[in-house]
């Protein structure tokens, strides 16, 4: 989680705090949205294959892009959640 409580693992936190995850972790999350996507376009463009072969990649390519986007979605909705509460404090 984003949002860390003060603990003996963080001993400079005197309340809770959002720390920013690794770079890794957003640039992993919006490559699967990207490809997964462009997999999903790439298997609507090919129509010729039949129903299988673009149901089997729309499958694919939605399977790349929910964990990504579900994970940025969360990631933006604790940051706005730390900004509220920051500014509530203030």
């Amino acid at each position: 989680m984003p949002i860390v409580l003060p603990s003996t693992s963080h001993p400079t936190l005197t309340e809770p705090a959002y720390l920013r995850p690794p770079v890794w972790k957003p640039v992993l999350a919006w490559a699967g949205v990207g490809v997964g996507a462009l997999i999903v376009l790439g298997g609507a463009a090919s129509t010729g294959d039949g129903v299988a072969a673009v149901a089997a990649l729309t499958m694919f390519g939605l399977a790349l892009i929910l964990p990504g986007g579900w994970w940025l979605s969360c990631e933006s909705r604790d940051r706005a959640q730390a900004d509220d509460d920051h500014r509530l404090d203030s």
